[in-house]
């Protein structure tokens, strides 16, 4: 009876997800051809309440020409919002290094603009870890960038779990 936001098959650009490229031939089609079907299923059954949330990472996870986040667009007919995943996983791990949110999504946020300018963006998921700098600071700072420098943003989700690391 509500509108509700679905995020289906988020962050297909990584290589983690059974539904991205890097588990399917990496072949990024498979992936719109599942969101296709997915749709319709939905608008068969009349669930007109469904706002479809298209959502990558903010970066490709591998970075190759075959796993390019737009390559697994549905097309604007499918999609109510873009979305954006992204983290800052400070010294939690090995690899890790402390990003400002700024950093995090400002690529990724700039080529959706451009790409998809009728969208609504929503950051679908994000997170500080609490390793490596002052996760407040980080958490105060990426709310002032994005009412101040990311005005498409329209939704944000905080990623709440003791998970990897302590988001």
């Amino acid at each position: 009876r509500y509108p509700f936001f679905l995020r289906m098959g988020h962050e297909m650009n990584g290589d983690w997800y059974p539904w991205s490229a890097a588990k399917n031939d990496y072949d990024a089609s498979r992936f719109v051809a599942a969101w296709h079907h997915v749709y319709k299923i939905f608008e068969k059954a009349r669930a007109t309440n469904v706002i479809w949330v298209w959502c990558p990472m903010n970066a490709d996870f591998p970075a190759s020409p075959w796993n390019k986040c737009s390559k697994y667009y549905p097309g604007d007919e499918y999609v109510d919002w873009v979305g954006i995943d992204g983290y800052n996983w400070g010294r939690a791990v090995s690899w890790g290094i402390w990003i400002p949110f700024e950093r995090l999504f400002k690529k990724r946020y700039e080529e959706f603009v451009e790409l998809y300018p009728d969208k609504p963006i929503m950051i679908g998921e994000f997170a500080c870890s609490t390793i490596g700098g002052d996760k407040g600071e980080w958490i105060r700072r990426a709310f002032a960038n994005i009412k101040n420098e990311f005005p498409r943003i329209k939704a944000i989700v905080w990623f709440n779990i003791n998970k990897e690391c302590d988001w």
